[in-house]
């Protein structure tokens, strides 16, 4: 019996991570094999995009603005190469953390 990656145990039932909240697990098919026809599962990869978007200026991340960057060298620490525009990340955002002041 098979379930879903993105399923993580929860208080009120099934938390859903890839949109963050809790889901009804009979619905979803959370905890069978069934859940490949769920349509959150089906879209995750656009989910997921979009949170990794949240927190940016018109959805845009912007390396200036992320954990990784560093200014004094022009690089980005996590994918260790030099970003030659910083409003281009090297990473398209999938690496984005924004950072905290």
């Amino acid at each position: 019996m098979g379930k879903c990656p993105y399923a993580k145990p929860s208080f009120l039932g099934v938390r859903c991570e890839v949109i963050s909240n809790v889901v009804n697990p009979a619905k979803h098919n959370c905890l069978n094999d069934k859940y490949v026809e769920c349509e959150i599962f089906k879209k995750r990869d656009e989910f997921l995009g979009e949170r990794q978007g949240k927190g940016t200026r018109g959805g845009k991340p912007d390396c200036r603005r992320c954990l990784f960057y560093s200014e004094l060298t022009g690089r980005c620490v996590k994918l260790g190469v030099k970003v030659e525009d910083p409003t281009k990340p090297p990473c398209k955002g999938k690496e984005f953390k924004e950072a905290t002041q």
